[in-house]
Formats: structure tokens, C-alpha cells, sequence
């Protein structure tokens, strides 16, 4: 990645209790920058969710068709945070632009890709929960006139092999008598 100085540009994706930014180091390159929101910085859960999310991408690291973990690490305030590729679109608008355009070979590549990057996790213990089309994302490559396809946002993402069987969200109850 280079010199890891990089410089905000603008909030380019949001979820529950993250941030992403878009990001340019100083030979220009383009990265996204996933971290905690700041009023969850003193949240166990959020915390421990986020970080787990952080092991689930090195663990999936490598896979043509998951999205890369580039570097993680601690902000000086002490939120986790971590460095991706930033996309040039996700499948959500990508279908809200071109679904017109699509052909059909084009429709069955995309859907082959997010199936091999569910199938690779799942061959090794994890799974996302949380599949969308904004969460796979989109990357013209520059030597051919064809899409790259990357699953992206693991946060809700399960280890079968580390976690216990429960699951638990912020927003679960548990009611005994």
C-alpha cells in the first residue's frame, strides 16, 4: 500500500456501527476505511464484532473473489479500523444503472463469483449473514472490459469453528420465567 498517510475524502458507506471513507495515500491510490463510529467506541459488543470481523477478512485473505484486508489496526483514539480496495461501484447500483444493458452471460458471471467467494467461506468455517447486493462490490479492471466481483462487509460473519453455538445481537431478548 505504500505510505500508509492517507487522506479522508468523504463517508461513502455506513452501516449500524461502522464507517467507511474513502481514502487517498500520497502517490494517489484509492482506498476504503472501515472503523468503528465514534460513539461506539466504548462498546464491548461493537468492539468485539468489529475486531471479529477484522480475524474473519485475515482469514479469508487471498480469495479472488473476497475483498482483500490490506492493513487493521488501532486508530489513536483506539478504534479498530481497516484498509480495502475502494470499489468503483457495489452490485446494488451497479443493477440500478446497467440492468437494461446486462446481458445475460454478464448477470451469471456476477452471480458465480459471489457464489464462489460463499462457497470458499463456507469451506472453511465462516459465514457472512448479512449478503446483499450492497455488500458485493464491483471493480473495472483496466487490462480487459470486464468486472471483478468482491463480498465485502463480513460484520455480521460467523466462525463456526471458534464461535459457540449461541448468537446474540444488541437488539436480542431473552425472556425465562
Amino acid at each position: 500500500m505504500g505510505d500508509l498517510a492517507l487522506r479522508t475524502h468523504q463517508l461513502i458507506g455506513q452501516g449500524a456501527f461502522s464507517n467507511v471513507h474513502l481514502h487517498q495515500n500520497v502517490q494517489g491510490d484509492l482506498f476504503a476505511v472501515k472503523s468503528l463510529k465514534k460513539e461506539f467506541k466504548f462498546n464491548a459488543n461493537y468492539n468485539h464484532r468489529f475486531e471479529r470481523e477484522i480475524e474473519l477478512l485475515d482469514q479469508l485473505n487471498g480469495h479472488e473473489n473476497i475483498i482483500p484486508l490490506i492493513h487493521y489496526g488501532k486508530k489513536r483514539d483506539g478504534r479498530p479500523f481497516y484498509v480495502m480496495p475502494a470499489a468503483d461501484t457495489n452490485l446494488y447500483d451497479y443493477i440500478r444503472t446497467n440492468n437494461s444493458l446486462l446481458p445475460l452471460t454478464d448477470r451469471i458471471e456476477i452471480f458465480d463469483n459471489v457464489l464462489k467467494a460463499i462457497a470458499y467461506a463456507h469451506s472453511i468455517g465462516v459465514l457472512h449473514r448479512d449478503i446483499s447486493p450492497r455488500n458485493v462490490l464491483l471493480f473495472n479492471r483496466a487490462d480487459s472490459n470486464s468486472l471483478e466481483v468482491r463480498v465485502s462487509d463480513f460484520g455480521l460473519g460467523k466462525n463456526l469453528k471458534d464461535d459457540s453455538g449461541f448468537t446474540r445481537s444488541a437488539a436480542s431478548v431473552l425472556c425465562v420465567k
